[in-house]
């Protein structure tokens, strides 16, 4: 189903289609009775119970989560019979469309500001039992304030409970193989915060870099260089970068998540001490 601009839907008016993507569509929607702008996320026709299922179970778990440094749920609604989120609407980029625009990387004190608002994001929801396992710079938007952008972790589609732990999950069917932990490529029952710090490795190397650490021809490419902790380290090439900092990127992107930092706060900590 895609709606157009103008149409109203429950309380909601339709102002534009911001993605029409495979699996889900997001429209930038107004309140029509308080003006108030946010984000409605549907799934695509044809969208079987068990997705319509995990659609309401994302804005139950971002409903729950109330951090400035994530996108929460705000309503749900029903649109011609199929379930509809909405969110908080954030007036800027994605992460991924911030990073492609640019010339260059980023400096290392603004690429460390950005990275500590995604821990403490990240973080807050482990300290409330939720892993997320689909972090990746297309998940987290960046919303223009007063003070500079301020990101906001978005997309909890694959997120599942792991305090106490939920049902034995399948590995993510959307996920980006080149940020995914090597334990969620193989679909091990993992309910770890550490699968996450690995992701936030991978887009802490993206930030510091302007590259991916792993890629590959293929997913299978990809997972076999992930397995092996291989990547080119072109963190080596920053001669602004410390050596502390760089060797924490290579710890959160150790293939064994015994080698990984502890969590998220750990992570924080520490490079506020080191910056």
């Amino acid at each position: 189903m895609t709606l157009q601009p103008g149409q109203r839907v429950d309380r909601y008016r339709v102002e534009e289609v911001v993605s029409d993507g495979e699996f889900a569509e997001v429209y930038r929607v107004t309140h029509v009775e308080i003006g108030s702008s946010h984000a409605l996320k549907l799934l695509a026709a044809g969208a079987s119970e068990a997705d319509q299922a995990a659609l309401r179970e994302e804005g139950r778990i971002l409903a729950a989560l109330a951090h400035p440094n994530l996108v929460r749920a705000t309503d749900a609604i029903a649109v011609e019979g199929q379930p509809g989120l909405v969110l908080d609407w954030v007036n800027g980029p994605s992460l991924a469309d911030f990073l492609a625009n640019r010339r260059e990387p980023l400096g290392v004190p603004a690429a460390l500001g950005l990275f500590d608002g995604v821990l403490g994001g990240v973080g807050h929801a482990h300290r409330c039992g939720v892993l997320h396992r689909d972090l990746k710079p297309e998940n987290i938007l960046l919303a223009r304030t007063s003070s500079g952008l301020v990101p906001r972790v978005a997309d909890f589609g694959m997120a599942i409970a792991f305090d106490p732990p939920g049902p034995t999950p399948s590995p993510p069917r959307r996920g980006t193989p080149e940020y995914l932990a090597p334990e969620l490529h193989s679909g091990e029952a993992v309910a770890d915060p550490r699968a996450d710090l690995f992701a936030l490795g991978a887009i802490l190397y993206e930030l510091l870099t302007g590259a991916l650490p792993f890629d590959g021809d293929s997913p299978a490419a990809v997972l076999a260089t992930i397995r092996a902790g291989q990547f080119t380290d072109t963190l080596l090439l920053r001669r602004d970068l410390p050596e502390t900092i760089a060797a924490m990127v290579r710890t959160l992107l150790a293939s064994n998540p015994d080698n990984r930092p502890a969590s998220a706060e750990v992570v924080r900590r520490a490079l506020a001490t080191i910056a």
